[in-house]
Order: structure tokens, then sequence, then C-alpha cells
């Protein structure tokens, strides 16, 4: 690692573990006490979830530039779904949801893990693709909170994080939603997080970040969800190639 990058790295660090402290444990504390409405409806909850995207985001010092940003949001609650580079995609999605109440998809092995493990039971819903019959009741109960309480809903329909340039084969989970729930459904490429922080890698680079947030889908009735699917799988490609500096 050169002395620069490790300087930088370094400062990140800093930067983020002072996040979690000043925001990260207030976070946590108030959902250990929040009333459970304050889960489902622009609160405190969510101001706070806000605050702790946005900082996170900051803290590692490269300038992100949002392309369609006016799309994510309004009119409604929405599906989105994002390619999945790094552990930043998390902080950039969440910051574009601006503090409107929403829940995640995330893998079932995440409920586990120390401190975070507590947000993914609290905020997230886990599915576990190892098991199917176990994956399909938590997407369920996921689709069906959503609708009661008319949340947004955001996933990453590659099923895992990938860094190599290409656009994996989707799932379709997002289909059944956007079937099940009526809603359209959002998508975002995040260019560059990859290089900024690589999922095998705890070095942090500088390197500028471009998300382009793409135009409402709307499954037609008529429309199969294999061929839904193969439609937002194309825009995906399609907006890397028109990028040539892309990863």
């Amino acid at each position: 690692m050169k002395v620069r990058t490790f300087l930088f790295s370094l400062l990140v660090y800093v930067n983020v573990g002072a996040v979690l402290v000043v925001v990260g444990v207030p976070l946590l504390v108030v959902l250990v006490f929040a009333p459970r409405r304050w889960y489902v409806r622009r609160s405190f909850v969510f101001w706070l979830l806000d605050l702790f995207y946005k900082s996170v985001l900051a803290a590692f010092l490269v300038p992100v530039e949002i392309v369609g940003r006016e799309r994510f949001v309004g009119n409604g609650p929405k599906i989105i779904i994002a390619n999945h580079e790094s552990l930043l995609d998390i902080f950039i999605v969440g910051a574009l949801f601006n503090g409107e109440p929403h829940i995640w998809y995330a893998l079932a092995y995440y409920a586990h893990m120390p401190i975070f493990g507590f947000l993914v039971r609290n905020l997230l819903f886990a599915v576990n693709p190892g098991r199917p019959a176990e994956a399909a009741r938590g997407f369920m109960r996921g689709l069906r909170h959503a609708e009661r309480y008319g949340l947004h809903l955001a996933l990453f329909p590659e099923g895992g994080r990938f860094n190599d340039g290409t656009v994996h084969s989707f799932m379709r989970g997002f289909a059944v939603a956007a079937r099940s729930l009526g809603r359209p459904v959002v998508p975002i490429f995040m260019d560059g997080n990859g290089r900024v922080y690589a999922p095998t890698s705890w070095s942090v680079t500088w390197h500028p970040l471009v998300v382009t947030v793409g135009p409402d889908f709307v499954l037609d009735s008529k429309e199969s969800d294999a061929e839904f699917v193969a439609t937002l799988e194309q825009w995906f490609v399609t907006v890397v190639r028109s990028n040539p500096g892309v990863h």
C-alpha cells in the first residue's frame, strides 16, 4: 500500500469512527427504545438514519455526482434496485431516500453480525438464498410490511457484491415485488464505489463517484417476470456501455 493511500485510508477510518460514536451510537439507542410506529413512518428514527447515511458518506471524502436525483423519490413508494460493488452502496442509496421511510432486503448472515445485525433485525428483512423456502418466507414478509405501511423497498438484484465491471444476472425478486405491490421500479447504477472501497480490501482510495438514477419502469400486466427482469438488466448494460471510464 502506498503511503498516500495509507494516510488517506487512516483519515477516512478516523472520520467513520467519529460518525459511529456521534451518530451511530445514538441511532442504536433510539432503535432500542423507539416505539414500533416510528419504524414505519417519517419520524426521528428515519431522520437519524438519514443523518447516519449522509455522515458516513461524507466521511469518505470523495465527491459524489448524482444524475437524475429528482427521479428517485416522490409520487408514492417505489422499488429501488441497484448494482452492488461496495459497502458504500448502502450509504449512497440510503442517503437518496432523504429520510423517507424504507426497508431493505439483506442476506441472512448479516443478521448475526454484532451491532450491524441489530440494524438488520429491526430495519431490514433477511433472506437466505441457500434455503429457498426460508428465503421465500422472508421475502414475502418484507412485501407485506412494505405494502401495509407504504414503505419504499430497496434491494440488490445481483444477489452479491461484484467489482468486475460487468452486469451479472438478476434475481427476479424485484419483478415479483413490482407485480405484487403494483409499484414502479427505479434502477440505480453506481460507478466507482468498488474503486474507493473494494470488498476485498481495507484500504480506501480517492476516486470520484457517479450515480445514475434511471426512470420509473412499470411492469405491464401482459409482461412476464423474465421479460421485465431482462428489460432492467439491459438498462444497466446500456448505462455501463455509455460510460467508457466505468471501473
